[in-house]
């Protein structure tokens, strides 16, 4: 009896000790586990994805480009679902069953992409395939791309502020190439090869948060070695400055001439400043509220017409009038003029 309560006590261990530890959020010490009794057992939440089950995020510690992928996706979350789920891990019951899904997978499910971060080969994967994956699912059901890619430094080599040349190519080739519609979202920040992607949605599909920023710019490179090394080099970043300028003017309906002038520096926009260049199409504060059929947008301010102003007579007919005093003036000095040269 007591060797079969102590096998009994070291299986729920290996098994507490595998959801509990499954995430690397879980390994931290710091952050307590809550522990539920249920029909089938006892199961174990870290307390974050507890709080989200009733809906609550919390924001804790500086907020940087983890931070703010983590809340973004969260936030994302909770608008597609209205039963309550965890933050990490999301435990679907079914009858055949739990399913195990992180955040960015259950999002997968609602047909929506992150791009978060600066855009390397390792972000380009991710992406590309995530794309092959939803048109095999549907070639005609949109595909929801949020970006977040904000300029972080030079790389190595090709690259852009916002991440590797090439690698954001290859996302927007399999952009052009599959069937699916695909609605760009600027959350935070698109630069560079973001603002790219951001441009490259579908027209029409293109949108911009009211607070976020967009920034264009030409490539730079890290050119090393013999000089016939750099000569190569730079050729090949001027191959790759006009095949985006082409890009660019092909997505944004600007003359070649235009955009080869704002790429020249960093340029930066608001979204209502990327509305006007053609980078998107709207600009959305949120999407439909229930009842309504079209997302609440950020309206132009009207341009302000000039105050009227107030009609003035001519010099000429102002100096008869200016002058009559002085020459009244004049008329009275003249006698006692004559009187001091008299005397």
């Amino acid at each position: 009896m007591m060797l079969r309560r102590l096998l009994h006590v070291g299986g729920l261990a290996v098994r507490h000790s595998r959801s509990i530890h499954h995430t690397a959020v879980w390994r931290s010490p710091l952050i307590p586990i809550v522990v539920e009794q249920t029909g089938r057992g006892e199961r174990a939440y870290d307390i974050y994805s507890r709080l989200l089950r009733e809906r609550i995020i919390c924001v804790m510690g500086p907020i940087d480009d983890s931070i703010a992928s983590l809340v973004i996706a969260q936030l994302l979350f909770l608008q597609s679902e209205s039963n309550n789920k965890p933050i990490h891990m999301y435990i679907n019951s079914q009858g055949r069953g739990e399913r195990a899904y992180d955040i960015y997978s259950r999002l997968l499910r609602e047909r929506i992409i992150c791009v978060m971060g600066p855009i390397d080969d390792s972000i380009a994967s991710l992406v590309i395939a995530q794309l092959l994956f939803l048109q095999s699912e549907s070639n005609n059901k949109p595909i929801h791309m949020y970006i977040n890619s904000p300029g972080t430094g030079q790389h190595s080599g090709l690259g852009l502020w916002g991440g590797v040349v090439t690698a954001g190519l290859a996302i927007y080739d399999t952009m052009q190439y599959i069937l699916n519609p695909i609605s760009t979202w600027c959350v935070g920040q698109a630069a560079s090869m973001g603002s790219l992607l951001l441009a490259a949605g579908t027209p029409g599909m293109r949108h911009s948060l009211p607070n976020a920023r967009i920034m264009v710019h030409q490539p730079s490179g890290g050119a090393r070695g013999q000089a016939t090394d750099i000569a190569i080099q730079a050729e090949e970043i001027l191959k790759l400055k006009r095949q985006i300028n082409n890009i660019y003017a092909k997505h944004t309906g600007q003359p070649l001439e235009t955009i080869e002038g704002v790429m020249e520096r960093d340029r930066y926009m608001s979204p209502m400043e990327a509305q006007d260049f053609g980078l998107i199409d709207k600009v959305l504060v949120h999407p439909p509220q229930a009842g309504q059929d079209e997302p609440e947008l950020v309206q132009k301010e009207p341009p302000q017409t000039p105050a009227p102003q107030r009609q003035t007579l001519p010099a000429q007919s102002r100096a008869p009038a200016e002058a009559a005093p002085l020459l009244v003036q004049a008329r009275a000095l003249r006698p006692t003029e004559q009187r001091l040269r008299l005397d």
